[in-house]
């Protein structure tokens, strides 16, 4: 449901007794065609909870599924990648001013085959990503931060294309 939420309705069984395939994709896409391809974008704002959610791609399926009274196990695969920073304080500097890590030049859509749970091609004018997890000042005896983080569309960077802006203060 967007939220971290999982709801569904009952699901009958053709009267045929024929079996059924079944897919699912998180987050919830309301315009999810077997058809057709299922356009996603990750969203450039994952400093919140509700950013970083709405940017995980999750995917499972399973097929020739036969009648059951019995709950039907799904295993959800991440279609993304997730980048995961950790900042060493070096010489004659500290993280007490760690404001931001940005990840630059970046495609963010793409799009899935839902019978097959294929990912496409990354697509889309570049934009900037902003990490989950830099919580703003660090404690002065603070040496490292981690639990940094994004989710981005798999795709291959230039030579020379400016990837990471960190920080810390007015310091890029």
């Amino acid at each position: 449901d967007g939220n971290g939420g999982f709801t569904h309705q009952s699901m009958f069984y053709p009267m045929s007794g024929k079996n059924i395939d079944i897919y699912a994709v998180h987050p919830y896409s309301p315009s999810a065609d077997l058809n057709a391809e299922l356009s996603f974008t990750v969203t450039p704002d994952q400093t919140t909870n509700t950013g970083y959610l709405q940017s995980d791609l999750l995917y499972a399926s399973k097929a020739d599924v036969s009648r059951t009274k019995n709950s039907i196990l799904l295993n959800f695969s991440h279609k993304l990648s997730k980048l995961e920073f950790t900042v060493l304080e070096g010489d004659e500097a500290d993280l007490t001013d760690l404001n931001k890590i940005n990840i630059l030049n970046i495609k963010p859509s793409a799009s899935l085959n839902v019978t097959t749970g294929v990912l496409g091609n990354a697509s889309g004018s570049a934009v900037n990503i902003a990490d989950k997890g830099v919580h703003g000042t660090a404690s002065v005896d603070e040496t490292e931060v981690s639990g940094i983080e994004a989710i981005i569309i798999p795709q291959n960077i230039a030579t020379g294309i400016k990837l990471f802006e960190i920080n810390i203060g007015d310091v890029k």
